[in-house]
């Protein structure tokens, strides 16, 4: 089997996403997957997508193809917009008010890690200035490895 046709036998739109997620949705509720196995289907064809469209040569290929229909088209009932984003990197101007502010950022994100464990120690040694325990909270979710 063509491992693509997975992704190109038929076109979804809009209305056919969301009624095939709500499909899934609820036979996933009603017990008739195990959960887990499902969670990991899942993860596996977000892992097989993410793997695909982030190859370079890929990237490039999807991009060329794009320019070939100009800065905006349509195809297969969706709008598609050629655009980009810049990013500056500041450090590289040789501005020594940049640089020094940009050290002093670094230096109040290392003070503020220290004052935290002093924080969670419960007490300021030096000023024997106590504090209640911070707020915690708990997210909790699976971590997923490959066993091999």
């Amino acid at each position: 089997m063509n491992e693509l046709q997975l992704f190109i036998d038929k076109p979804f739109d809009k209305a056919t996403i969301q009624h095939v997620s709500k499909s899934a949705v609820e036979s996933f509720l009603s017990g008739n997957q195990n959960p887990l196995e499902l969670e990991l289907r899942l993860r596996d064809l977000e892992e097989i997508i993410k793997t695909i469209r982030s190859n370079p040569d890929v990237k490039d290929y999807v991009m060329d193809e794009a320019l070939k229909f100009g800065k905006s088209f349509e195809l297969s009932g969706r709008k598609i917009t050629i655009t980009g984003r810049t990013t500056k990197d500041y450090s590289t101007c040789g501005d020594s008010v940049w640089l020094d502010l940009n050290k002093q950022i670094e230096t109040l994100k290392l003070n503020l890690k220290a004052r935290e464990k002093i924080i969670d120690s419960g007490v300021d040694i030096s000023t024997g200035e106590t504090f209640d325990p911070p707020m915690e909270k708990r997210t909790e979710f699976l971590k997923v490895e490959f066993l091999k």
